[in-house]
């Protein structure tokens, strides 16, 4: 079910973000693509970035790995992004790296996030458990 929320929330974002991408796709380089096209490669990209944030907020596992399972949905973003927008947009590859790029630096800005916050709380949880044993004690 978490899954599927995920889901719908990248969804929103990724087809906004397309219909930017398009607009000034049609306003520099004059090409109209079709709806059904952007529409299907959404549903994709969405989808791995729910699978990645699934596999990233996995409750069991090592977190070195989990954070390494959770980049690897993200990776085949950018041959998707070429099948959507063809050559005419990507002629160099050189902008599908910078899109890796981006996407490598946005999930480890996520993950610095989400551990540092681990981290906050588990330090509020050691000192309330510290706490409550000096309670016990008196």
């Amino acid at each position: 079910m978490k899954y599927i929320q995920r889901w719908v929330y990248s969804f929103a974002i990724t087809s906004l973000v397309l219909v930017l991408f398009n607009l000034g796709v049609y306003a520099r380089l004059s090409i109209n693509l079709g709806y059904i096209r952007v529409a299907l490669g959404a549903l994709t990209i969405s989808a791995l970035i729910a699978a990645s944030i699934t596999l990233f907020k996995m409750k069991k596992g090592n977190d070195i790995l989990k954070a390494f399972l959770g980049v690897l949905p993200l990776l085949p973003i950018t041959l998707v992004m070429r099948n959507i927008y063809g050559t005419a947009v990507f002629r160099a590859s050189f902008f599908l790296w910078i899109l890796v790029v981006i996407f490598v630096v946005a999930y480890t800005l996520a993950v610095v996030f989400v551990s540092s916050k681990a981290k906050k709380e588990a330090s509020e949880l050691n000192f309330l458990l510290k706490d409550k044993e000096k309670e016990n004690q008196k």
